[in-house]
Order: C-alpha cells, then structure tokens, then sequence
C-alpha cells in the first residue's frame, strides 16, 4: 500500500452497511485485514492503543481493522503514523428504526418500540461512535481532519468507488454482496410513519451530521476525483450487478478466523475476566 496509507480503520456503526463493507474489505486485505474487539477492562468498551498492540502481535502483517469498538476520538496511534479511519453512515431515522428491528430478528428481545424508545443509549448514536459525545460539530471537524473517507449508506456504492480512487495504488476491487439484511424490512414503515418526530427529536445531531457528510463532505471527494465519477460510477453498478464479487478468499479467511483468530483473541479477554465474545 501507499506510505500515506499505513493503517486503514473502519468505523463500524451499527446497522450501517458495515457488515456489507467488512466483507469486501476482508476480501481485498485478506490476511492483513482483523475485525477488533478489546482486549481488557481497562479499555471501556473501545478499541485502545493497547489493544492494536496485541493484535499486531497476533498479525503482524496487518493493514486494515475495524469493529464496533472503533473510535476514532480514543486518538490511536501506529508508530509514527497516524491512522486513518473511513465509515459508513446512514439516514437516522432509518439507521434507528433498524436498529430496533435488529434487536427483535436477530437478538431475540421482546421489547415494544415505546421501550426502545427510552434507551438513551441509542440518542445520536452515529454523532457518539465518532466524537465520544453529542457533538454534530466536533464529529464534523474529526471526519475532516481524521479521516480517509466518509459515506453514506445510501450512496453505498459512491462511497466504493471513492474508495478505491484514495486508497490508489492500492488495487481495491469495491464489488460486494449485501449481507445482514433485516429480515422484514416492511416493519419499519409503520413505525417511522408514528413516530418519526420523536426519533428525529432524540437523533438532531445525527441528523445535522448525517446532512454534513452527504451534501458537503462526499460533494467535495467527487470533486476531487474529476470529471469522471459519474461514468466511473454507472460501469461499477453494472460491472457489480453481473460480476459477482469472488468467494475464495473469504473462505480462507473464514477458517483462519474460526481457527486461529477468534479462538486466540477470546483466550486473551478471558485472561482479563472479560466474555470471550462481543463486539466490545
């Protein structure tokens, strides 16, 4: 990879196409590409300098990271070389309403929307996961200063192209195939149609970062990129509709997870007295 290009950190905001990009990144890093958690108490439930530590012990080869636990406002440092983050965000309404529908198809919870509701812990998520606070201002000023990219789910496959165009010479291949889908996807009309206003009133400052990212930060990286983004763009929807993104890799990938990885890395939180698995 490019010098400039040291250590590439994924953002992983729930419910977000991150699933979906995780893959592609594991397929075009392979061996070098981790999904991070911590690795002790003492980490709070974010990814620490510590942490990267112990997984380049485990993977000395690594170029590429991500997971849930990644913050870009903990400040992590590679050496000399400061890490550069790239994420995915999403409408938050729609990012809200899914998540929600995550906990009761995925997660089992039998919680009505009125409870969800009540969680704090869900108010500004995206806002939060980049700046530690509910700041839209603080999380625009580290997205401008901190990261290699940003995008928006529903203009997925920019954001690819994009990509690949910054990670040059890299040679990043951005086809995918959409994983962790919901499962009834219908659901959430009916709930956004009740009780859009209250969750735009708990997500005004995702809502303000949500609006920064799309019609400010991704206008100027299309500038950037020149005159032909937009051919660029109509050839990889095309060449991603007939084309199917290669499997062989992450099988591999697979196996050395569930061998090795996983195996190890569940072993050194458990000497920590922390649960083997998790995302935090």
């Amino acid at each position: 990879m490019n010098s400039n290009h040291n250590m590439i950190a994924f953002v992983h905001i729930e419910k977000a196409a991150g699933t979906t990009l995780i893959h592609t990144l594991r397929r075009n890093f392979f061996m070098r590409y981790a999904d991070v958690r911590p690795f002790s108490p003492a980490s709070q439930g974010t990814f620490q300098e510590n942490d990267l530590r112990t997984i380049l012990k485990l993977n000395p080869w690594l170029k590429c990271f991500g997971g849930h636990s990644v913050r870009p406002h903990v400040g992590i440092r590679y050496g000399r070389r400061r890490i550069e983050y790239i994420t995915v965000l999403r409408d938050p309404i729609s990012r809200y309403v899914s998540q929600y529908q995550h906990w009761i198809e995925k997660k089992g919870k039998k919680i009505t929307f009125r409870q969800f509701l009540d969680n704090q812990e869900f108010d500004n998520f995206q806002t939060r996961k980049i700046a530690g606070i509910e700041s839209a201002d603080q999380a625009m000023e580290m997205l401008s200063r901190q990261f290699l990219l940003c995008g928006v789910m529903e203009h997925f496959d920019a954001f690819l192209v994009l990509l690949k165009h910054k990670l040059k010479p890299f040679v990043f291949d951005p086809r995918y195939e959409i994983r962790n889908k919901a499962i009834e996807s219908g659901r959430a009309d009916p709930i956004i149609e009740r009780y859009e206003e209250e969750i735009r009133n708990r997500n005004l400052e995702d809502m303000r970062l949500f609006a920064y990212v799309r019609d400010v930060l991704l206008e100027k990286e299309k500038q950037k990129y020149g005159e032909h983004f937009q051919r660029d763009l109509a050839v990889f929807k095309i060449h991603n509709s007939i084309f199917p993104a290669p499997g062989g890799k992450l099988n591999i990938d697979y196996l050395m997870r569930k061998i090795y990885y996983e195996p190890l890395s569940g072993i050194i939180r458990r000497l920590h007295k922390i649960p083997a698995k998790g995302s935090y």
